[in-house]
């Protein structure tokens, strides 16, 4: 935490504020939530499709 109650990194010996190198909190949020419902989707297709083979 910096002395002006911002959170820091370091980064190349700099002190760089949080929020330049790491997004939003929301934007994080946001991000997790599509990559988790493409991820549930490309499970899905690929174990309906794993699934026909063994029907066929």
């Amino acid at each position: 935490m910096g002395d002006d109650g911002h959170g820091y990194c370091r980064t190349f010996g700099a002190g760089v504020p949080r929020n330049l190198v790491y997004p939003k909190e929301s934007n994080i949020s946001q991000s997790t939530d599509d990559l988790v419902q493409k991820i549930t989707e490309q499970v899905r297709q690929e174990f309906q499709l794993q699934l026909q083979q063994l029907h066929a």
